[in-house]
């Protein structure tokens, strides 16, 4: 009787501890999936940090039609259209996916998607035909507009995810502990249960890690560069826009640094070489504003771009001190992991001048500087001031005008003569482009000219005045002959000779009567080729004139690597040799060394009689200046012809 109530009592405790077992073992694996989907849940929100790539594509854009609008250039154009179709793709890929579906979640995402999609696709006209000067600043404002839409999407849309796996680790935290209750009762009927719980709360302590690093890394990736380690230009503007909305500022000072010499590390000694310059770059400049008692910010904005943003207390504290001291520091050479390298910088800076101002526009400002200082030789520091805001708009306004100026022929020659130094006879003329424009006023050759070859336009323009000159020359009733400057860029263009031939042929003016002039500054970029292209010149019958001898990177070894026709010395030397004797021997010694190679010598700048005995005593053969007569428009020109009766040609 004991034995069938011990018995029946064994049962119950088997039948009961089989129901806790099984309860506890279907509780716990209800909970395991309820966690696995948890955990989902929590990475899948957290995953949608990816979008912080569309926000950073969507600047990207901004910057690129800033510098499009700035420049108008086709090459800017160009990574303009690549921009905008990265950004239009950005938006199409979240509308699907994951990340499309966290936008639906989150209210008004869809009117925003479409929103934004809208403001994009406005833009589009813009690329193709760029608004005239009057209308940029609209243009920019609409801009702006598209990528704050989409800042706001992706904003919104991160802060959703944000909630949303934290309410999912939360849940995961309470399961957790839950388990952990479970787990050690069951740990009381075996020891394989206990084990399983153990690995249970391992896999997920290991999977809720997971989510919060994955958080951790795509909320760094947003706001770094991946490269340096440095914050990105997405960081330095959200600080400057947070220094803007301060009711009393610090003094802010933004410096804008171009690293010399980088691409040449690229091109020579690879990428990785690259990186690791960039990296030991970084380094040097934190560790110069490292020492300063402010709050900085170094950030990498571009290739070897970088910007440093300054809280400063300090009235005295110069701005312009230190920027000399950041060029100096990269005077040293750079230790990398790959070797030795040596860089300097360039550098343009700007700091605020008043609380209300708008810190934000102090990188437009410290960027024009920037663009100033590699202009007029890099290595140098240049602050910011309010011409070189002037100037950017003049150049706007002469890159917007000078394709239609080149179009409709409103550049055209003028013509200078050039004259035997002993007899004065009238030799020939050489044709000087000119540009009048209709609100500009008379724009001189030195600001179109290198505008024109920064744009691409040179090439039309350098074929109008050639053609033009030709057939102004064709038409002369004495054979004088005719010299023609070509720009370094359209000199080393493929079809250069064909374009020479192409003009001899229209015009049908004898080869002989046609110089072309160009600078010791082609030989400097490709000596190889530039020889190869004087040599297929020389061969069409023209000839070949070494122009300004004497400026940039003069060297007597130039003249005996190539059979020059004539060289001309440049104007600077009139303005020295009277006084210089070192002067008086380089003309000589340059003279002897042309008579010997059978070339002639031309000096510019003779303005008085004076000057025009001295170089003629050095044994110069002809000359050119303001004592034979200015620049002439083609209607005065045959005139100025008919006038020379002995006019001849030097063979």
């Amino acid at each position: 009787m004991r034995w069938r109530q011990t018995l029946s009592s064994s049962k119950v405790y088997l039948i009961a501890g089989i129901c806790v077992f099984g309860s506890a073992m279907a509780l716990n694996f209800m909970f395991f999936d309820s966690s696995y989907s948890l955990i989902q849940n929590a990475m899948r929100y957290d995953a949608v940090w990816t979008g912080s790539g569309g926000r950073i594509e969507a600047e990207t854009l901004k910057s690129s039609f800033s510098t499009y609008l700035l420049t108008q250039a086709e090459a800017d154009k160009k990574e303009l259209k690549l921009r905008f179709a990265i950004t239009k793709g950005r938006l199409n890929s979240w509308a699907e996916g994951t990340f499309g579906k966290s936008i639906k979640e989150v209210q008004g995402g869809d009117r925003m998607l479409a929103d934004a999609k809208r403001l994009l696709g406005s833009l589009q006209v813009f690329i193709n035909a760029p608004p005239p000067p009057t209308e940029r600043e609209a243009v920019a404002r609409k801009v702006a507009k598209a990528v704050d839409a989409i800042h706001k999407l992706g904003h919104e849309t991160q802060q959703y995810s944000m909630v949303q796996a934290a309410l999912a680790r939360d849940q995961i935290k309470r399961q957790q502990n839950m388990q952990r209750a479970i787990n050690e009762g069951l740990s009381v009927v075996g020891a394989l249960l206990f084990l399983l719980a153990i690995w249970q709360n391992a896999s997920l302590r290991r999977a809720s890690n997971r989510a919060d690093a994955t958080a951790r890394k795509y909320e760094r990736l947003a706001k770094h560069d991946v490269v340096t380690g440095l914050a990105n230009r997405a960081t330095v503007e959200e600080k400057l826009a947070a220094l803007s909305r301060m009711v009393q500022k610090p003094r802010v000072c933004v410096l804008a640094a171009d690293l010399d010499g980088f691409k040449r590390i690229n091109d020579l000694m690879g990428h990785v070489a690259g990186d690791a310059a960039l990296k030991a770059a970084a380094e040097k400049m934190q560790a110069m504003v490292d020492g300063l008692s402010s709050t900085r910010l170094v950030a990498r904005v571009g290739g070897d771009e970088f910007l440093i943003v300054l809280e400063m207390y300090d009235l005295e504290w110069s701005l312009s001190a230190f920027a000399h001291q950041l060029i100096k520091a990269f005077e040293e050479p750079i230790y990398t992991d790959v070797g030795t390298v040596n860089l300097g910088v360039s550098i343009g800076y700007a700091e605020s001048r008043c609380d209300k101002e708008n810190c934000v526009h102090l990188v437009m400002n410290a960027d024009l500087a920037l663009t100033e200082a590699k202009s007029t030789g890099k290595s140098r520091a240049i602050a910011y001031k309010d011409t070189l805001r002037i100037q950017m708009y003049r150049r706007q306004e002469v890159e917007s005008a000078l394709k239609e100026a080149v179009k409709n022929h409103d550049i055209y020659p003028v013509f200078q003569s050039y004259h035997d130094i002993l007899t004065g006879t009238c030799l020939g003329f050489e044709a000087l482009a000119r540009w009048c424009h209709k609100e500009l006023g008379p724009i001189g050759p030195d600001e179109f000219i290198p505008t024109a070859e920064t744009t691409g336009d040179i090439i039309n323009l350098g074929a109008l005045i050639l053609d033009d000159a030709c057939l102004e020359a064709a038409g002369w009733r004495e054979k004088a002959s005719v010299s023609v400057n070509l720009s370094t860029v359209q000199f080393l263009r493929p079809g250069l000779v064909k374009d020479v031939s192409n003009a001899l042929a229209k015009s049908r003016l004898e080869p002989s009567r046609l110089k072309l002039e160009v600078t010791e500054s082609v030989l400097i970029s490709d000596k190889v080729r530039t020889l190869s292209i004087l040599q297929e010149l020389q061969k069409t019958g023209t000839r070949i004139v070494l122009d300004d001898f004497g400026t940039g990177y003069s060297s007597l070894s130039y003249l005996v690597q190539f059979p020059w026709d004539e060289i001309k010395i440049d104007r600077s030397f009139v303005e020295t040799a009277g006084t210089y004797a070192e002067m008086q021997n380089v003309v000589s010694m340059v003279v002897r060394i042309a008579s010997q190679l059978g070339a002639v010598v031309t000096i510019e700048g003779i303005e008085t009689e004076a000057q025009r005995a001295l170089f003629s005593g050095f044994g110069c053969h002809m000359a050119q200046g303001y004592f034979y007569g200015r620049p002439q428009k083609l209607d005065k020109l045959p005139g100025l012809v008919d006038q020379r009766a002995t006019l001849r040609a030097i063979s």
